[in-house]
Formats: structure tokens, C-alpha cells, sequence
């Protein structure tokens, strides 16, 4: 059976339904896709003060500090977002961050470098010189990335 939309209009002495007619409703995208992102795409970011415009490639990595993410910036500004670091992740994930440790989340494009260590997931150094530690956890996942990055 066809949804059918039914219009609510109230007056002051009776409700009415309406039903507009077939090419007057269009049908909402049932998925919302994007296109490969830019070097000058910036998504938007909540903060305490509103929103703040960051193109992706100028985020180092974000880590947690409560219930919020700071997120360092190349211009070694740290920016608390009011996103919890699972929601950060949702949306930088398709830039090309990854998640290396419950509190850390990373720019692939600003790691550096990679020692392995016995004992834990090892650690990468950042863009920033930051050290970042890996979780014995995510390590299977950091590998298999710079595996299929490899091929």
C-alpha cells in the first residue's frame, strides 16, 4: 500500500486534511552520499561558542578530555569540541582519521612514524611530534590499514 501525506490546516471553526496531488511531493533521498572531499572542504564542528568551520587536513588528531573532544589543529591549537570522541570519529572517518586507542583518534596523514613495542599496540609519532599510543586492541586494525595501504 502507497504512503499516503495528508496536510493538517486548522481554522477557527473546523480541521481540515488536505492531500496534494502526486508531483506537488517529492520523495526524500532515502540516503545522503558525498563526493570525494577537497583540500579546502572545512566541515563544521560544534563548540561551547557555536560552530567552528576546520578544513580536515589541518586536525592532527583529537583526543578526549570528559565528554568532550579536543581536536589539536596544525597551528598547535587544541579546540574542545562538544562532540563526544565515538561522534568525532563518525564524522572524520571518512577523511581519513582512525581510531588507535579509546581516547585517541588520528589523521593517518599526519603520522609520521610507527615503533613497534612489545607488550602494547606500540606507539606513532604525529606531524606535531606528539606520541601517540596505540592500544593492544586497535593495533590489529592499525596494521591492516597500513597493509591495504601498501597494496
Amino acid at each position: 500500500m502507497a504512503n499516503v501525506i495528508m496536510i493538517k490546516a486548522e481554522t477557527n471553526s473546523e480541521t481540515l486534511f488536505l492531500q496534494p496531488k502526486k508531483e506537488e511531493v517529492k520523495k526524500a533521498p532515502e540516503k545522503i552520499s558525498f563526493l570525494p572531499h577537497s583540500k579546502n572542504e572545512r566541515i563544521p564542528l560544534p563548540t561551547k561558542e557555536g560552530y567552528i568551520f576546520i578544513s580536515p587536513e589541518d586536525i592532527i588528531r583529537c583526543g578526549v578530555n570528559k565528554r568532550v573532544s579536543i581536536c589539536v589543529l596544525k597551528s598547535n591549537v587544541k579546540q574542545e569540541l562538544l562532540l563526544s570522541l565515538k561522534q568525532t570519529e563518525e564524522i572524520l572517518k571518512k577523511y581519513g582519521f582512525l581510531r588507535v586507542h579509546h581516547a585517541h583518534l588520528v589523521n593517518i596523514n599526519h603520522v609520521e612514524k610507527y615503533v613497534k613495542e612489545k607488550n602494547s599496540g606500540g606507539a606513532i609519532t604525529m606531524s606535531s611530534g606528539e606520541i601517540v599510543n596505540i592500544s593492544k586492541r586497535k593495533k590489529s586494525n592499525f596494521i591492516n590499514y597500513l597493509k591495504a595501504v601498501n597494496n
